[in-house]
């Protein structure tokens, strides 16, 4: 028998579309011999429409939880605030309906910056040093503290700068950080949970086209993604260890991205942030390091669907 699966993507997201590629790459991926599967799309509005396999709106849900309770697992890919910081997990939750992914309560703490450094910061997992207003060394980073894939970050130079990126921070999440800049090489390690256990994969490296790695030298520039990152083996190793480490301290289930600045001056490696639910295009770092490792991407989702259904 096949397993029921209800995809969700869109939302109310300043990341929206790039849900819209994650979900593509998905479904061209997912072995329609073993599921069932039904395709919702959420509006910038927040309404809800099946899909047909061309994306074309078919039908506007209106009892939302009666609809998903008819699926045996719920695929939510969408990236950002409402899909990824724990609000429609803990829909989820109230309702007993599984779901891949972490839960409410990780998911709503890697997706708040303060919190996420505060956890590792305790458990001596090294993150990037803050600032508060009255003592900054410039150049720094200000950042949304609850935003993805860049949105909300700028380079700040001088205090001329700063409370022009302060209110640009606080479009996209009520709160902001101010970090040290630190010119490093930007790395990424890919974790996925099967059978209990937690397998960090080899690493990748992002050459930014743009002075860092913004939203723009993700999806629309042509920024350089390296497999395997070329890096010292004890670093490679730190890396990974530390990965799994946040992984298990923020209490993540099934799989996460986990970002790190390497500088290689001082030999300093910083832990920039855990991406809950990573993209999933054709050009995302989470299924290429796992493809690197020997995973095709159809296996992935038959993994992390198979943990939702175990959880």
């Amino acid at each position: 028998m096949k397993t029921n699966i209800l995809f969700l993507y869109g939302g109310a997201s300043f990341e929206h579309e790039v849900s819209c590629l994650s979900i593509k790459n998905i479904i061209k991926e997912i072995n329609k011999e073993k599921y069932n599967y039904q395709i919702i799309y959420i509006s910038k509005k927040n309404k809800w429409f099946l899909v047909d396999d061309d994306y074309k709106e078919k039908k506007l849900i209106d009892n939302i939880i009666d609809f998903i309770k008819q699926f045996d697992v719920v695929f939510n890919i969408i990236h950002g605030s409402n899909g990824e910081d724990g609000k429609i997990q803990g829909l989820f939750e109230m309702y007993n309906i599984k779901y891949v992914g972490c839960d409410s309560i990780s998911s709503m703490l890697c997706m708040n910056k303060d919190l996420t450094k505060a956890l590792l910061n305790y458990h001596h997992i090294p993150v990037v040093p803050e600032f508060d207003l009255n003592n900054i060394i410039y150049p720094v980073m200000v950042k949304a503290t609850a935003s993805g894939s860049s949105i909300g970050i700028s380079k700040v130079n001088n205090a001329e700068e700063l409370e022009k990126t302060i209110k640009e921070a606080k479009k996209y999440s009520k709160d902001y950080l101010i970090e040290k800049y630190i010119k490093a090489r930007e790395l990424e390690c890919a974790i996925i949970e099967k059978n209990g256990e937690i397998y960090a994969s080899t690493l990748g490296e992002v050459k930014s086209c743009n002075e860092y790695y913004d939203y723009d030298s993700k999806y629309n520039l042509p920024s350089q993604t390296i497999i395997p990152a070329i890096v010292p083996e004890e670093i490679s190793n730190q890396i990974r260890l530390f990965a799994k480490e946040a992984f298990k301290v923020l209490k993540c289930q099934g799989m996460a991205r986990v970002d790190y600045f390497y500088d290689e001056n001082n030999q300093q490696i910083y832990l920039n942030e855990l991406n809950t639910l990573p993209g999933f295009t054709d050009i995302s770092m989470y299924p290429k390091l796992l493809n690197y490792d020997g995973y095709t991407t159809r296996e992935i989702i038959d993994i992390l669907i198979d943990n939702a259904i175990n959880k």
